[in-house]
């Protein structure tokens, strides 16, 4: 289970560097971001270096979590590579510190180390393209001017301080913005099922259908199909369902097939829809997902989570068979 929960958590900090910001307005949390950018970092690091965080609550900010994952996973690589600088003769513990706090109206990240610092005239370009402390073949000098244009393109600023033989501290300002519509991404609370559910669930991988008819079989009916023609054929038939759990993409069929086929032939059903996706969603795809009842959810995803939203679509569709 522990091996299975790091892997998982790997794959999510993947995702996050993957999607794209296709959002107009964007307004993210920076500790996730930074957490997905620490795991990925984690080897570059080594065990030897000392990670201390203080993270504390904030506001989100107006850059996407991938724009945050890659101007973190720069500043940790780069942090990563000073430290490992360090002369053999230097016996002080490796220590990276990350720190995030409100001030006002802007959040601050902190990224800081101990390793050798940085030459004093270095640091009066270290934001420039094509600057980099690096031996030849071993950076483009891109990474720093990138994260910086990231964070500029979001009202924030930069800055680095650091003092030779000391460490290096990049400090990371932004400007904070309203809280996000968080309704799909709602966690509902888990509550035990007043009956049995018949679920369907369609994906495109049979070992995934097969584990959740595993881990869902105790509390309620569960069928497992891996392509749009057999999902079809199940809800234009006799059989009914109360929950039909449907990634976007499947065998037979292209994204959002099953979904647009639920709407024009079995109407129904469109209130029992959950849609799951391990993919980034495109522009089009995700102004449809927007408009489902139900909160989708991307994998790999918490299964008490996924209970719970079964939970809520039984007691809707309870009530409807008590309304009449």
């Amino acid at each position: 289970r522990e091996g299975t929960e790091r892997i998982c958590s790997v794959v999510e900090s993947i995702q996050n560097f993957s999607r794209l910001d296709d959002e107009e307005n964007p307004a993210t949390s920076v500790d996730r971001p930074l957490e997905s950018s620490l795991r990925v970092a984690r080897n570059e690091l080594g065990p030897e270096v000392d990670v201390q965080m203080d993270i504390r609550p904030t506001a989100p900010v107006s850059i996407s979590a991938a724009g945050l994952g890659q101007v973190f996973l720069n500043l940790l690589i780069n942090a990563a590579q000073a430290l490992k600088g360090l002369s053999h003769d230097d016996d002080r513990p490796r220590r990276l510190e990350l720190r995030t706090r409100q001030e006002g109206d802007h959040v601050l990240v902190e990224i800081g180390d101990n390793g050798p610092g940085i030459d004093p005239e270095l640091k009066r370009h270290i934001f420039d393209p094509f600057v980099s402390s690096k031996g030849d073949g071993e950076g483009t000098g891109l990474g720093l001017a990138i994260s910086a244009e990231i964070v500029e393109s979001g009202g924030g600023e930069i800055e680095v301080e650091s003092t030779q033989g000391q460490g290096t501290i990049f400090r990371i300002r932004l400007p904070a913005v309203a809280e996000p519509d968080t309704r799909r991404f709602e966690v509902l609370e888990q509550s035990e099922p007043e009956r049995r559910g018949a679920i369907l669930v369609v994906d495109p991988e049979p070992t995934l259908g097969a584990s959740l008819r595993r881990v869902l079989q105790s509390q309620h009916d569960v069928v497992a199909v891996s392509t749009c023609g057999e999902a079809v054929d199940l809800l234009d038939g006799s059989r009914s369902f109360d929950v039909i759990i449907c990634d976007l993409r499947l065998r037979g069929g292209v994204g959002l097939d099953l979904f647009r086929w639920v709407e024009e032939h079995t109407p129904h059903y469109w209130e029992r829809m959950v849609a799951m996706t391990a993919s980034r969603a495109t522009p089009g795809e995700k102004n449809y997902l927007e408009e489902l009842p139900n909160p989708w959810m991307s994998k790999p995803f918490d299964i008490n989570r996924l209970r719970a939203i079964i939970s809520g679509i039984l007691e809707k569709v309870e009530e409807e068979v008590q309304a009449g």
